[in-house]
């Protein structure tokens, strides 16, 4: 979905090209920060005892796959062309959700691997 953002930007949005760099690097931006702390939060709660790494790959994953179908449908639904800003706020919730999946998914590849 991210490969297509650019092209959405400007065929449906008719955002122009000088500001379709913006709005397709915002995603990526919001998942280099996330992701780092999610994983902290993570890696907190199985320390701690709270989930246990099984648990807490399935909430993180769950919260993934639950928020980047929530974003991508309000961005097919919300935004038009003179309030591009909701797109705006659709991709950093979309790249929140995104970022939920590194210790979900990615997580769960590393736990199940042998020693």
């Amino acid at each position: 979905t991210q490969n297509f953002l650019p092209t959405y930007f400007r065929d449906e949005l008719l955002i122009p090209l000088s500001m379709n760099g913006v709005y397709t690097m915002i995603p990526f931006v919001v998942q280099t920060f996330v992701r780092t702390y999610s994983s902290i939060v993570a890696d907190y709660l199985k320390r701690k005892g709270v989930l246990n790494s099984t648990a807490c790959a399935k909430v993180f994953q769950s919260m993934c796959a639950t928020g980047i179908a929530a974003s991508l449908i309000s961005l097919a639904y919300l935004p038009r062309c003179d309030q591009t800003w909701i797109a705006a706020v659709c991709l950093i919730f979309y790249g929140i959700a995104f970022s939920f999946g590194i210790p979900g998914f990615l997580t769960a590849q590393m736990s199940i691997a042998p020693q």
